[in-house]
């Protein structure tokens, strides 16, 4: 059940815009009160606007927010929270905001006000978490009644109704009936009764419609069971035409298998046909193999023996040669490595020689530099220099130590000898500004005690003067103690309210029985009833359940393609809707995520198109760099060899080994050649292989080796050699260039390929992007398909979960309907039984209401005779404290004159005083000056010779330790270094000789393996063209022994077969197809029939047997409105009544409780019913008094007092009957036009209320007056513990202040 926390109000009437002012709602009771005009009016509009929307009356124009005028803006904003809990006990904030502008129109000299409404908020809190639910204002005027479970109507008229319309029970007729009409929502159900019987008016014409249908439709159906007919005839032929077509099969298919096995059987002689021409593929692939083999060798004579003895001589040799060269490779490599490691050592001497040259040239500069140093300051330090320069350097090192020394030891003299000076007259003045400052203490001391004793003076004056003195009131007021004491002992003694409290509980018992009695009475009654009720409750079940499976198939039909569309299934009435929110849930996710991807795509195109301009940037500077570099280089080398420029190198290096190769070689091959020709003259054979030479071919080889002597040749080499030599020490100085360019030209080829990249990363971006875009179209147009499904699946899951429990309900209705017993007593007798028992409950009633009224009487005594003793000894305590206090303050007042006339002494002296110590401190302070800037002026001429003297010093050491460095270390460093320079050098020549030597080696083993390599190469080559022949003669011998001629014969049978098998499988086929064709043609009928079928007479029957159902669920329906108008109407009636009765009996019991008047002893609302036109019925509504036994109207003949009593008293019943889940009520100025007694009377009754409804957890009453008086009788402290006051501050705004409930008669 709901009920309100707290409110909070901001900007509005006269709450101030910058602070909020709140209100925390009680549990039962939350009382408030202030004077006429200070805003409590102003809470009950805050919480109806808060609730409803509705601006109190007459505000229109802004009048609800505070004047802009009032705080000097341009425009004020209002705001209003309310805090509160809704019928299910969650926490809710409901926020509406307001903003009134001023505006200065041309032309006028009055101000425009505008008044709009902001957006508002409706948030729930769950889980400490806030929740918005709305923020659209006609959305939480709709929502915030139905979360207080209390209707719109209600909760304006009843629960926060306005001062101003508070008495509209008792205006005009229309006012009034328009008023309860909202209360019961009558309008409602009176559209409903109309929409009623506009529904079974529209199905009278339906079902008209409807029979001609069923007699068009029968017609089609006795059409449609003709042409079925004819369809079941020829599907007979069909059949009888497709066993033929059977035994063709079968015929077919033995001829094919006849025609299988002939193929099986005769593959042998095709096997053999196949070898036959494989061979013969074979030995042509041997032929022409040898003749290749044949033309690239040279055949040798030898066997075959001997030719592999050769082949593996000749790889022992090679491989001796190949293990020779590999061990030269890995001394060469060694030699590389020492070579290198030499180089680097070089280069580190040459690098640390040149630093050692470049330190031998500072030490020359310094030594002329501390010469200069010595001849321009010798005069100033009083030195006679003898011309050598180190005798020179140690006596002007000497002498300016000494000076230094002295200079610093007199500057530290002086600031010692200044400082006591200084102390000794700064503690001087000092001294005289303590003695000022204690004396200027003691006079502000003095000056303060004086006004306080002057301050304290006059309030006790003041106080003194107002206190009462007067001692005869004091005895007066004892004697008035006494006699309320005496009263009130009798009153309680007298036992009045237990005797009434017995007598209630007793009729309370009774009332209980009576309760108990007329409830198994009602059972009985309804027993009675519940058989026929019971049957027609189970009848109109069923025709709901054929209604609503109807409504379940056209909706599926109409939604299954979609649905199948998007899941790939048929609808499931069951899991339909789960499923499809499912999949739409998936679609919602599926939509976010390309939403990202096509943000994130964005994002990525912008960032390339921005990586692409910063690489066009770099790209330009590595051009310019590139260009200065290609200039430098092409100085030295061809632009086209900077690319080559490693292979340039290595080809230099090569030419250049490969000349001193040769140069080594020539020396070698010289020899050689010697050595050759003279074995040859002598053994006529080579040097090498050892064979022997024809006579001829000996004489054209010793020609030859002497023609390889030359020694011009040799001398052109080493030329040669030398001129190389010097273009590779040229290009290797241009390295770092190179190496630069080339790192140059990397970053062109990498700058052009990151802008390929990031074109190419762009277009497929972009591609992307636009493939994303499409993505995202296609899956919102998914995502709008299931949306649109989402409805109609979602009514279909509702039918049938409908359908399933009104079946369960028929389920349960027939078993409660066989379980159903008889009644003892007839309807007429239990009817009266009933109407005794209510006399009886009636008559216990009214003896609890005289009782309870008597029990209220008394207490209420009760409580004034406490009361009055409670203020009477309230007087008596404050009159016994002011007697006490007069006497204190005469004595205080005595003492304090005393004390400020001594005072008044104490500091006239203090003011002589500090005169004299002024005129004492202005001479102390100017003497301190004087010295301070003698001290100064002596203190900087002295530190200036130090700093002078101090540089010089510092110039002179530095260069002097420069000096001693360089000849005690550096000098050394550089003799050791260039001795190791010159020891390495030689290292590195021996070292490139020994290289030089390696490599020739090397050339001359690498040629012999070359030379041997070619010859074992002839050999296999031998010996593979004899092994092919050997296979060439092997394929000859297995082509011989085939029998070629009977393979052909057999395979000339094997046709003949396979050819008549052919002709008689045709002949099958051809009767086959013919069959078919028959089939084909009656099937053809068939189909124009079955399309006759779905075209004009589709689902005919099902068309026909709907329609039927359509027109008896109609002609069913119609009569079920009829019987359901009549039932609405006779319920509406009822239920209008019985309200009408609860409210007039809580009306009495209030009136007969508050009233104390004895000219009215009742009150009423009557109701007449009045027929419209329609048929309908409405009421008209008038509030009655009974006067000597007669109604009358009150309106017109009632005072104001009875108007406003009356009001509220309606107003609590109407709460009490409407308000079950929104327990809350509000009263504003409830005392308004009444008299006293009926004020206390009313205050009373409410007391009342609040103890009999102070056990419902949701119940709170709102009170709000100016009459604290009022309040008292309420009793609140009871209830709550703390009340609030709203008053004007001193800005004139309101303020709201929590108090405790005993303070609620303070003024």
């Amino acid at each position: 059940m709901s009920s309100l926390y707290k409110l909070s109000i901001k900007g509005i009437r006269a709450f101030e815009p910058e602070n909020e002012e709140t209100i925390q709602f009680g549990f039962p009771l939350t009382l408030i009160c202030g004077q006429n005009g200070t805003g409590k009016t102003t809470i009950i509009e805050c919480l109806k606007y808060a609730t409803t929307g509705d601006l109190p009356p007459n505000s229109k124009g802004g009048a609800f927010v505070h004047d802009p005028s009032l705080s000097g803006r341009s425009n004020v904003s209002g705001q209003i929270k309310l805090a509160f809990r809704n019928v299910n006990g969650k926490s809710m904030i409901t926020t509406r905001t307001v903003q009134l502008s001023k505006k200065q129109s041309r032309g006028s000299a009055a101000a425009t006000l505008t008044f709009k409404t902001m957006e508002g908020q409706l948030t729930l809190i769950e889980k400490g978490d806030k929740i918005s639910i709305s923020t659209k204002n006609s959305e939480l005027d709709a929502q915030t009644p139905i979360y207080l479970g209390a209707s719109r109507s209600i909760l304006d008229y009843v629960i926060f109704c306005h001062q101003d319309e508070s008495l509209w029970p008792l205006s005009e007729a229309s006012v009034l009936k328009k008023r309860f009409d909202d209360i019961f929502e009558a309008s409602k159900f009176t559209k409903v009764l109309d929409n009623l019987k506009n529904i079974k008016k529209e199905m009278a014409t339906d079902i008209k419609l409807i029979e001609q249908s069923v007699q068009h439709l029968k017609i089609d159906k006795d059409r449609a069971q003709r042409v079925q007919d004819k369809l079941v005839s020829m599907n007979d032929s069909v059949d009888t035409f497709t066993g033929e077509i059977a035994d063709l099969n079968i015929k077919i298919e033995q001829k094919e298998k006849e025609a299988e096995q002939l193929f099986v059987s005769n593959q042998e002689f095709q096997k053999t046909l196949s070898d036959y021409e494989n061979l013969l593929m074979k030995k042509k692939s041997l032929e022409e193999q040898i003749e290749r083999i044949k033309s690239a060798i040279e055949l040798l004579s030898d066997s075959d023996e001997e030719l592999m003895d050769k082949k593996d001589n000749f790889a022992a040799i090679t491989e001796e040669n190949k293990n020779k060269i590999q061990e030269l490779q890995q001394t060469q490599a060694v030699l590389n490595s020492e070579l290198k490691d030499k180089s680097n050592d070089y280069n580190t001497l040459i690098r640390l020689d040149g630093s050692l040259r470049a330190k031998k040239s500072e030490y020359e500069d310094n030594i002329e530099k501390i010469s200069d140093l010595i001849a321009t300051n010798a005069e100033m330090l009083g030195i006679e220099l003898s011309g050598e320069t180190n005798d020179d350097i140690t006596v002007f090192g000497s002498e300016i130590d000494r000076r230094l020394k002295s200079l610093l030891k007199d500057e530290k003299k002086l600031l010692a000898d200044n400082k006591a000076i200084d102390s000794e007259k700064q503690a001087q003045v000092q001294e005289i500004l303590t003695s000022i400052s204690r004396e200027e203490q003691h006079q502000e001391y003095a000056t303060a005690d004086w006004n306080s004793n002057n301050y304290k003076l006059t309030t006790l004056k003041r106080r003194f003067e107002s206190l009462d003195n007067d001692e005869s009131v004091l005895d007066s007021r004892k004697r008035e103690l006494a006699d309320a004491t005496k009263k009130l002992d009798e009153k309680k003694a007298s036992n009045e309210i237990k005797d009434l409290d017995e007598k209630i509980e007793k009729s309370n018992f009774e009332i209980s029985k009576l309760d108990i009695e007329l409830e198994e009475l009602s059972k009985k009654v309804l027993l009675s009833n519940k058989q026929s009720e019971l049957r027609s409750k189970v009848n109109f079940l069923q025709e709901s359940i054929k209604t609503k499976n109807a409504s379940i198939e056209k909706l599926i039909k109409s939604t299954e393609y979609g649905y199948q569309k998007l899941l790939g299934k048929k609808v499931d009435v069951n899991l339909g809707e789960t499923v499809l929110n499912e999949k739409i849930s998936d679609l919602e996710t599926a939509l976010e995520e390309r939403q990202r991807s096509v943000i994130k795509l964005s994002g990525e195109v912008e960032t390339n198109k921005a990586m692409i301009e910063s690489n066009r940037k770099a790209e330009l500077e590595n051009i310019k760099k590139t260009n200065n570099l290609k200039e430098r280089i092409t100085k030295v080398i061809e632009e086209e060899e900077i690319d080559n420029y490693e292979n340039l190198v290595e080809e230099l290096e090569e030419n250049y080994r490969n000349v001193m190769e040769d140069v080594n070689t020539s020396e070698v091959t010289k020899h050689f050649n010697v050595t050759a020709i003279s074995i040859a003259e002598k053994n006529n054979q080579c040097l090498l292989c050892k064979r022997s030479f024809e006579a001829d071919s000996l004489q054209k080889f010793i020609a030859e080796l002497k023609l390889t002597v030359d020694e011009k040749k040799i001398k052109a080499i080493h030329n040669q050699s030398v001129e190389i030599k010097k273009e590779l020490d040229d290009v290797k100085a241009i390295n770092l260039d190179i190496i630069n360019l080339r790192e140059c030209q990397k970053q062109i080829e990498t700058f052009k390929s990151i802008k390929k990249e990031l074109q190419e990363k762009e277009s497929l971006l972009l591609e992307q992007l636009q493939q994303a875009k499409v993505e995202l179209q296609t899956q919102q147009s998914s995502l709008d398909v299931g949306l649109n499904l989402r409805r109609p699946i979602s009514e279909i899951v509702r039918l049938n979960t409908e359908v399933n429990d009104t079946e369960m309900q028929v389920d349960e209705l027939s078993e409660e309907l066989n379980d159903f017993g008889t009644v003892v007593l007839s309807y007429s007798e239990l009817q009266a039984l009933q109407q005794e028992k209510n006399s009886l409950m009636k008559e216990e009633r009214l003896k609890v209401n005289n009782y309870t009224e008597s029990k209220y009487v008394a207490q209420r005594e009760l409580q004034r005779l406490e009361n009055r003793v409670k203020d009477i000894r309230l007087q008596i305590s404050k009159l016994e404290t002011s007697l006490s206090e007069i006497k204190n303050i005469k004595d205080s007042i005595t003492e304090t004159e005393a004390n400020l006339e001594k005072l008044e002494k104490n500091i006239d002296q203090s003011k002589i005083t500090l005169n004299e110590l002024n005129s004492i401190k202005a001479e102390r302070i100017t003497t301190l000056k004087q010295v301070q800037e003698e001290h100064h002026h002596a203190e900087k001429m002295i530190h200036n010779d130090v700093e002078k003297v101090s540089r010089l010093s510092s110039s002179f050491k530095v260069l002097q330790e420069a000096i001693f460095t360089f000849e005690n270390h550096d000098s050394v460093k550089l003799e050791e270094n260039t001795s190791k320079m010159q020891q390495v050098s030689s290292e590195i020549d021996t070292l490139k000789d020994t290289i030089e030597e390696n490599l020739s080696s090397v050339s001359a083993l690498e040629k012999q393996v070359y030379e041997s390599s070619r010859i074992e190469h002839n050999i296999i080559a031998n010996i593979d063209y004899r092994a092919q022949l050997r296979k060439l003669e092997q394929a000859e011998f297995e082509i011989n022994g085939i029998d070629i001629e009977n393979a052909q014969n057999r395979k000339e049978e094997y046709q003949e077969k396979s050819r008549k098998l052919r002709q008689e499988i045709t002949n099958l086929t051809s009767q086959h197809a013919g069959k078919i064709g028959e089939v084909k043609q009656i099937k053809d009928q068939i189909k124009g029939l079955h399309k006759e079928l779905e075209t004009e007479y589709k689902n005919v029957n099902q068309a026909y047997h709907e329609e039927w159902i359509k027109l008896q669920t109609n002609m069913l329906v119609s009569n079920d409105i009829q019987n359901y108008s009549k039932a609405l109407d006779n319920a509406i009636m009822k239920y209008h009544s019985i309200k009408m009765e609860d409210i007039n009996r809580i009306l009495g019991e209030l009136w007969s409780q508050t009233y104390k008047g004895s000219d009215i002893s009742t009150i009423a609302i009557k109701s007449d019913v009045n027929l419209q036109a329609k048929g309908n019925r409405s009421y008209n509504y008038r509030v009655v008094m009974v006067k000597n036994a007669s109604e009358l109207d009150m309106r017109g003949r009632c005072s104001a007092g009875q108007k406003v009593l009356a009001s509220i008293l309606i107003r609590l019943a109407l709460a009490e009957c409407f308000g079950a889940n929104c327990g809350m009520i509000a009263l504003d100025e409830p005392t308004t036009n009444l008299d006293s007694e009926n004020s206390e009377s009313l205050a009373e009754a409410l007391n009342h209320i609040i103890e009999y409804r102070k056990a419902q957890s949701n119940f709170q009453l709102i009170v709000i007056t100016h009459d604290e008086k009022f309040l008292t009788h309420i009793r609140g402290d009871r209830f709550t513990d703390h009340f609030y006051r709203i008053q004007r501050d001193e800005g004139n705004k309101s303020r709201i202040y929590s108090l405790p409930i005993g303070r609620i008669q303070d003024s």
